[in-house]
């Protein structure tokens, strides 16, 4: 997980606020240098609809400047680089980062409150499903205290049994060494549900045998795969729902970074990456997107 370039996405608000000292804690671990950026939504007449003639040119009316000189507090005191960009928020993260080199985004969701698990933020969505490199999000916390966990020290990393779960042993082996850190696997193994009492005993063991096939399939495919990503952390494994299985695990151990990969995956063996934004919404501390 090498990070020479951060992103740090801001529209002044006091969860991105809050956001800044763990930014800066991360650009001191890596050595990292920091861009801020401010992207400034055009209203959609701009885009040619009746009232198009109000604008002749994107800041007519000054938002730039305005934007430029609010940027300026964020990160006061720190030599970071700032840039205020037009059009579609996540188009233009996503564009810049693509551009700028940039090895990890930092950025809250605005997906919390009663609504958070169903929603991590339409902007962060689109970032998450978009951008090559990771992407560190904060959903789990309401009032994110300024001062709590800058520093992952308890780090959980959630696997697949996939081949691209060895890169993400390796991202997380990294990041445990950059903060030295505790690190736990965590995977989460198919349910088989018990059957009720009146059924036959035999058939309440092969419910058990059924269970422990997948324990022990995982158990050695994740040896496997650790032994191929040169790693050899503990494993904690569980079964039931992924999100909220992968949240239990994370709270057990007292975590405060939970590392996963994402994408679409179909089958059990990619549960993890297809559960990506769930375990984002579920997760009791910030989440990295690999």
């Amino acid at each position: 997980m090498k990070v020479q370039h951060i992103l740090f996405p801001t529209d002044f608000s006091e969860r991105a606020r809050l956001t800044e000292a763990r930014v800066l804690k991360f650009a001191q671990h890596f050595q990292a240098r920091v861009t801020a950026l401010h992207v400034i939504e055009l209203p959609a007449s701009y885009y040619g609809m009746a009232a198009g003639h109000f604008f002749e040119t994107p800041d007519s009316y000054g938002l730039e400047a305005r934007a430029r000189e609010t940027l300026a507090s964020v990160f006061p005191g720190n030599v970071v680089e700032r840039s205020v960009k037009f059009g579609s928020p996540a188009g233009v993260i996503a564009e810049f980062a693509d551009a700028n080199g940039v090895d990890l985004i930092m950025m809250p969701t605005h997906g919390h409150g009663r609504f958070r698990r169903a929603l991590i933020g339409s902007v962060t969505a689109k970032i998450l499903h978009d951008v090559g490199c990771p992407v560190w999000t904060m959903a789990h916390s309401e009032e994110p205290c300024p001062d709590c966990d800058l520093e992952p020290k308890r780090i959980i990393c959630a696997i697949d049994l996939v081949d691209e779960s060895v890169p993400l042993l390796r991202s997380a082996a990294d990041l445990a060494q950059a903060f030295d850190a505790q690190m736990w696997l965590a995977h989460v193994v198919p349910q088989v549900h018990s059957f009720r009492e009146e059924y036959t005993d035999a058939s309440n063991q092969m419910v058990i045998q059924r269970q422990n096939y997948y324990a022990d399939h995982a158990r050695q495919r994740i040896a496997a795969l650790q032994s191929q990503a040169g790693t050899a952390f503990q494993l904690c494994m569980s079964a039931g729902p992924v999100a909220a299985t992968i949240a239990e695990i994370a709270r057990k151990h007292q975590a405060n970074l939970v590392i996963t990969g994402r994408g679409a995956m179909d089958g059990f063996l990619g549960a993890i990456r297809s559960h990506a934004y769930p375990i984002i919404q579920e997760s009791p501390c910030p989440v990295i997107s690999v």
